[in-house]
């Protein structure tokens, strides 16, 4: 019996040397965040020359930075509008994810500042831009974040050489330049096989890509940042089958007189075109209607945004509205310029509507007021833009926007909206 319970023991203690308690992993959650973080601080450091930043506010503002990190939480910055350098402290943090902080005030900052007299901003909001940035993907090359509060977008590109960080604002100016030798308000291409119209906006950086399905226009639109001769959209834009993230290998043909670019293996061509792809004739109803009152934008020509220097008329003179007043008397426009809703001068322009082109022309009537003399020439020239022999093609941009294109060339445009 002695023999059975000593076996029985020894099986026990055999059994029991088999499941002995393990210590715990010290491989803990929080040791795996901070060898994130570890990686994501070393990424920024590590960018010898530093990186070239592409910020896009939630208004639609485009802006290059450089950005240079040291490695101890200390980072120098510029832009395209302060090139003087300024620094701020950084850091990473965990927060709902892992997160860019720029610390101390800076010229990043300056896009949010609530003071207009800084940047030029809204009241109270600036541009909607950030200054803390959840990390969305990072790579030892790329680094792609988004803002914690406005969801404004950066993305970082490592620079492989000084020359590089130091031509990062010169490519963007060239870029706009290529893009702005096709002259015409209209533009074309063809995507596989797709006919579109493009509207290039080099002013907020954003092109528009618009279809004509069944008469209807469909509009998708990409904001984009320059890195060398490629054009990237902030986020890729979908256009059929087809997600656009970058137009690549930009050139200008002179002598054929349009941009050449890649998407994919297409060979594109970006041509000028003198009429709009389809022209809704209807658009003039909606803009034409008696006793309205609109806001003008200066004229553009060859792309060229107010080659009239129109803005010297609102620069300390009290002026501080243009005013399209449709149907201001009987059969006659007001093209003015007011303070505060209080007319000044302006020059009057008779209409003439055909309904079954959907064309609208113009004659100067007279003048309204006394111009001011150093500021006649602008004013006169002006009105006679509404004069086109050709009348002018009303293209109707969104909810009570439109803009009016002249139909000899197509190469003057003026935008009108709420006043």
């Amino acid at each position: 019996m002695k023999r059975i319970y000593f076996l029985l023991l020894t099986v026990i203690i055999c059994l029991s040397g088999c499941n002995k308690f393990e210590p715990t992993p010290v491989d803990t959650t929080d040791k795996r965040i901070n060898e994130t973080l570890d990686r994501y601080n070393s990424i920024l450091a590590d960018a010898e020359f530093g990186w070239k930043a592409y910020l896009l506010t939630n208004t639609d503002v485009a802006v290059d930075f450089t950005f240079k990190f040291d490695g101890k939480n200390r980072v120098s910055m510029n832009a395209e509008f302060d090139n003087q350098r300024s620094e701020s402290s950084y850091r990473v943090k965990a927060l709902q994810r892992p997160t860019l902080l720029f610390d101390t005030y800076s010229t990043l900052h300056k896009l949010s500042d609530p003071t207009p007299s800084v940047l030029g901003g809204a009241l109270g909001e600036g541009y909607a831009a950030d200054f803390e940035f959840a990390i969305v993907s990072a790579t030892t090359d790329k680094v792609v974040l988004e803002g914690t509060f406005n969801k404004s977008q950066l993305v970082l590109v490592k620079a492989k050489s000084q020359n590089e960080i130091d031509e990062t604002y010169n490519n963007t100016g060239t870029m706009l330049e290529k893009m702005a030798k096709v002259r015409t308000y209209f533009k074309r291409t063809v995507i596989n096989g797709g006919d579109y119209e493009l509207k290039i906006d080099n002013g907020n950086r954003k092109i528009d890509f618009i279809q004509y399905i069944d008469g209807v226009r469909k509009t998708t639109s990409g904001n984009f940042f320059v890195v060398d001769n490629d054009l990237n959209f902030f986020e890729p834009i979908v256009l059929g089958k087809d997600s656009l993230s970058s137009l690549d290998e930009i050139t200008y043909d002179a002598g054929a007189g349009y941009i050449k670019c890649k998407l994919g293996t297409q060979e594109l061509k970006i041509s000028e075109a003198n009429e709009p792809l389809f022209y809704d004739k209807t658009a003039v109803s909606r803009f034409w209607q008696a006793d309205r009152q609109l806001s003008f934008t200066p004229w553009v020509m060859d792309n060229v945004v107010d080659y009239l220097n129109d803005a010297s008329i609102t620069a300390g003179t009290g002026v501080n509205q243009r005013i399209a007043w449709l149907g201001y008397d009987e059969d006659l426009d007001l093209i003015a310029y007011g303070a505060n809703f209080s007319l000044r001068y302006g020059i009057g322009i008779t209409p003439t509507i055909d309904k079954s082109s959907g064309m609208l022309k113009y004659d100067v009537y007279g003048i309204l007021g006394t111009l001011p003399t150093v500021y006649r020439n602008i004013i006169i020239q002006t009105a006679l833009n509404f004069t086109d022999p050709k009348g002018l093609y009303v293209i109707e941009t969104g909810a009570n926007t439109f803009d009016l294109v002249t139909a000899t060339d197509a190469r003057r445009w003026i935008s009108l909206g709420p006043l």
